[in-house]
């Protein structure tokens, strides 16, 4: 099995010029994908802050499929939100940077990701 590489915000892994979340934090490269392909990988995050009720879902939805992302997007109980995100790496690490700015009327507080076991998803929905 192949463990490729995936954005983490882990702060025990320096990455020089790397990129920089909204709160001025480096994000850095950490977290193993679980797949069997070496360039698919499928992530769990969670997003808190103002993400409900700012087109946060929808937004997420535009970026994935402009990114060749399948999944979902949904709101949780707590007033944060999950997303599902399966698809080549390189986009997966696109759009987890851009969920720690999100759309305008967002203001991101956290975003945790983690990986999870593979999944196939026609689209990108919200559910």
């Amino acid at each position: 099995m192949h463990f490729p590489v995936i954005l983490s915000s882990d702060p025990r892994v320096p990455v020089e010029g790397g990129p920089v979340h909204s709160a001025g934090q480096p994000i850095r490269y950490l977290l193993p994908a679980m797949t069997d392909a070496p360039d698919h990988a499928c992530l769990r995050c969670i997003i808190s802050g103002t993400v409900q009720g700012v087109f946060f879902r929808v937004s997420t939805r535009t970026e994935a499929r402009r990114l060749g992302i399948a999944g979902h997007a949904k709101n949780l109980a707590n007033g944060s939100v999950e997303v599902i995100a399966c698809g080549k790496v390189a986009a997966l690490n696109e759009l987890r940077d851009w969920l720690h700015t999100g759309p305008d009327l967002a203001r991101v507080r956290t975003v945790r990701c983690e990986p999870v076991a593979m999944r196939h998803f026609a689209d990108f929905q919200i559910l």
